[in-house]
C-alpha cells in the first residue's frame, strides 16, 4: 500500500518491478487476500477496497465506518479492525465482511484500541494497542471467549501452528501464546520498536521500526 499516493501496488516476485498501481481510498494501510480478491484498509475515509486480482480494478468499496486499519482473511470472512477517535481514545471495533458479497456483518466492540488481526477459519486474533492485550473471537459465534495480556502496545499478531505470535511495540518484545491453554508462554527480547510480523514455515519474521533512526528485520 502507498499511503501518500492512495494507491496499491503490485510487484511481480521474479523481476522485482511494479507491474501495476491501482487507485484505491483515502490513507490505504492494511492489505490482506481471499482466493479472488484483495482487500485494503483505507483510513481516513472509513473504507475498504476490493480489487480484482485479473483486472486490477477496485470493484467494491465496502464502508465499515471509524477508522479501519488492520485487515485478515480466511475462507469467505475478511476481518477489519477500526478505531473512532470520536468514541473516545480507545474505543474500536472488529468488522467481518463476507467476501462473495462485499457486504458488512456484524460489528465486534472492543475498547482496548484493536490495532492488527489475523485469521483462520476457527480463530481470529485481534491486537489491542491501548489494552496491553490479544482477544480471541470465535468466527462460528462473532463473539470474543477470551482476552490475554501481552507486551506494552501490541501492533502485529500472526498465527503459526500452535502458536500465536504478538509484537509489543512499546517495550521491545514478542509474546508467544498457546492459544489452548491461552496463556503467553514466552516472551522474547527482539529491539527498540517491533512493529510487523509473519510467519514462513518454521521461522517467525520480526520488523523492528526503531526508533526512527531506520529499521531492522529479525528473524
Amino acid at each position: 500500500t502507498n499511503p501518500d499516493e492512495e494507491t496499491v501496488s503490485r510487484i511481480d516476485p521474479g523481476s522485482l518491478t511494479v507491474t501495476d498501481v491501482v487507485p484505491v481510498g483515502q490513507n490505504p494501510i492494511g492489505i490482506a487476500m481471499t482466493p479472488s480478491a484483495i482487500w485494503v484498509t483505507n483510513v481516513d475515509d472509513g473504507t475498504v477496497s476490493q480489487i480484482d486480482p485479473d483486472s486490477r480494478t477496485v470493484t467494491a468499496t465496502v464502508q465499515v465506518g471509524g477508522r479501519p486499519w488492520g485487515v485478515a482473511a480466511s475462507g469467505d470472512a475478511v476481518w477489519v479492525t477500526s478505531f473512532d477517535d470520536s468514541m473516545g481514545p480507545s474505543y474500536g471495533s472488529v468488522t467481518r465482511i463476507d467476501a462473495p458479497s462485499a457486504t458488512v456483518g456484524e460489528a465486534i466492540v472492543l475498547e482496548g484500541g484493536p490495532s492488527e488481526v489475523a485469521a483462520t477459519d476457527f480463530d481470529v486474533w485481534v491486537t489491542q494497542r491501548d489494552g496491553d492485550a490479544v482477544s480471541r473471537i470465535d468466527p462460528a459465534t462473532n463473539r470474543v471467549t477470551a482476552e490475554m495480556t501481552v507486551g506494552n502496545g501490541p501492533r502485529g499478531v500472526a498465527i503459526s501452528g500452535g502458536d500465536v505470535w504478538v509484537v509489543n511495540a512499546d517495550d521491545g518484545t514478542v509474546s508467544r501464546v498457546d492459544p489452548t491453554g491461552q496463556s503467553v508462554v514466552e516472551t522474547l527480547d527482539v529491539g527498540e520498536h517491533p512493529i510487523g510480523v509473519a510467519v514462513s514455515g518454521e521461522a517467525v519474521w520480526i520488523s523492528d521500526g526503531g526508533s526512527g533512526q531506520g529499521g531492522s528485520l529479525h528473524r
